[in-house]
């Protein structure tokens, strides 16, 4: 009987423990053979529990041996690997009772070498729950589950009020932690997606073949496969600091070179990270990464100086601080609207929207004389960047202002952001500039109307009740406008401090 208990217990087959239910339906335990007489019904029942025991711990192998062959997932293998280092020290517990009962240790053998079951039940006893725990957990994982599932559903688990299966939880994630901070370090360090594991990676390449490597929408990100638990400003800035290496790796074997040079220092900050991973002191190591990077070699791709430039003229068309600029597309827009009123019955065309801004930029070019030939070019090439054009996508519930400027048109002011100035510039921080161009332009253009209509308030037909509302309404305009106008000075004032 001895014997065979051990058997069972070390996953092997037994002549007097049985499946239950029997074949052929699935197996759920092992129980002692109900033909076996003369036990006693308490020995049955410890009989039995330590043969579920042994039920799951072979069935635990199995499983974990499919999922590391099969598995997709390089964070869901690593896991189920540290399962099985766990597992490993219940084999280990076995053979010590074995190697006591082969010895005649007199903790495990009493008088008359007999081996109480109590002893066993005691020693195994540990087993017990961590082992109903590990079966569970493997049991729930599919060949479709990601390791950033499966790392949040070990964060559910963690608040379990049983210390020794947290205990366990706890290696499990620092397991697939530290699994993924290789896949991350790949990116952070190289800018290179890991090859292992690339489906299960939350950065992935565009499929689409117009997108170039050097586009800000080559790599995209996959928050389904980021874990929830971590922040996901953290995922931005790892999908930044890769996007940058990539793309540095696309230019001279120079930059290159300084790449490499502060590799060993970022590796430092990766390598001082502890698992499991505190979410905090992941965001303090990517930031710093991030800074490191930014400081060294993106420094030298994209100046200071040449983020301030662009900083100043984006403060200056799109947030209206160009006040000569302002008024002359005001009135290129009003001179235009009437001419198409006029000839062509109001239709207004995608190519002669822009030529508004042109034109606004030429009649602005004769009044103001640049310092030098390298800012007039550089001017130059920001006003080819800059457009004015027509907004063809269908509209949204959102309020945008964006139908002020030409009588229901939808209008938008672009910037096409080119390499290496998308390492700073994205399209969503120039669609929210646009944003606020249109709303301060809608300002200033109502104020214009407004202003317009004083000089008929005589007219007999309208109330007094009317202007007298008109008046509420355009000290309002005022006020807003003027308070704008206070905050950008202030603004420009501490810019020009620092």
């Amino acid at each position: 009987m001895l014997h065979e208990l051990l058997l069972v217990l070390s996953a092997h087959e037994s002549s007097i423990f049985k499946p239950w239910p029997p074949p052929p339906s699935m197996p759920e335990t092992v129980i002692l053979d109900s033909t076996f007489n003369n036990i006693h019904p308490s020995e049955r029942a410890a009989l039995n529990n330590l043969a579920h025991i042994s039920f799951l711990y072979k069935t635990l192998l199995n499983s974990i041996s499919k999922l590391v062959r099969s598995h997709s997932s390089i964070v869901v293998r690593a896991m189920i690997s540290s399962v099985r280092d766990k597992l490993h020290g219940f084999q280990v517990t076995v053979e010590d009772i074995e190697r006591m009962i082969l010895t005649r240790d007199d903790s495990v053998v009493g008088a008359y070498d007999i081996v109480p079951l109590a002893r066993l039940t005691t020693l195994l006893g540990e087993w017990d729950r961590i082992i109903e725990y590990l079966h569970k957990f493997v049991s729930a994982i599919k060949p479709e589950s990601t390791g950033a599932q499966v790392l949040d559903q070990l964060q559910r688990d963690l608040n379990t009020g049983y210390p020794d299966v947290a205990a366990v939880v706890i290696k499990l994630i620092s397991a697939g932690e530290e699994a993924w901070l290789r896949q991350v370090s790949s990116w952070v360090l190289y800018g290179r997606i890991p090859q292992l594991g690339y489906s299960d990676f939350f950065i992935h390449t565009s499929n689409d073949p117009n997108i170039s490597p050097l586009d800000e929408n080559a790599f995209t990100l996959d928050l389904s496969l980021y874990p929830t638990h971590l922040p996901h400003e953290t995922a931005s800035s790892i999908l930044f600091i890769g996007r940058a290496l990539a793309r540095i790796q696309m230019q001279s074997a120079i930059r290159q070179t300084s790449t490499h040079q502060i590799l060993k220092s970022h590796l430092n900050h990766l390598n001082n990270l502890q698992f499991p991973l505190v979410p905090n002191e992941l965001a303090k190591s990517i930031t710093a990464i991030r800074l490191s990077l930014s400081s060294s070699i993106l420094s030298n791709l994209l100046p200071l100086d040449t983020i301030i430039r662009l900083v100043k003229r984006f403060r200056q068309d799109f947030l209206l601080g160009h006040g000569s600029l302002m008024i002359t597309l005001l009135a290129a827009v009003d001179e235009y609207l009437l001419r198409r009123t006029d000839h062509d019955g109001g239709t207004i065309k995608e190519s002669e929207v822009n030529n508004l801004l042109t034109r606004s930029w030429s009649t602005i070019s004769r009044l103001e004389i640049p310092d030098d030939d390298q800012e007039d070019e550089e001017q130059q090439n920001y006003e080819h960047s800059l457009k004015l054009s027509l907004v063809k996508t269908k509209k949204v519930d959102q309020v945008e202002f964006d139908e002020f400027l030409l009588r229901g048109e939808r209008i938008q002011l672009k910037y096409e952001i080119n390499w290496p100035l998308d390492l700073f510039l994205s399209k969503r921080d120039v669609g929210v500039y646009n944003r606020i161009f249109n709303f301060l332009l809608a300002i200033k253009r109502c104020q214009g109307r407004l202003t317009s209509l004083w000089p008929g308030r005589n007219v007999p037909h309208v109330g007094r009740s009317t202007w007298t509302t008109m008046t509420y309404v355009l000290f309002f305009i005022d006020s807003l406008w003027n308070y704008f106008q206070v905050c950008h000075y202030w603004s420009h004032i501490n810019s020009r401090q620092l």
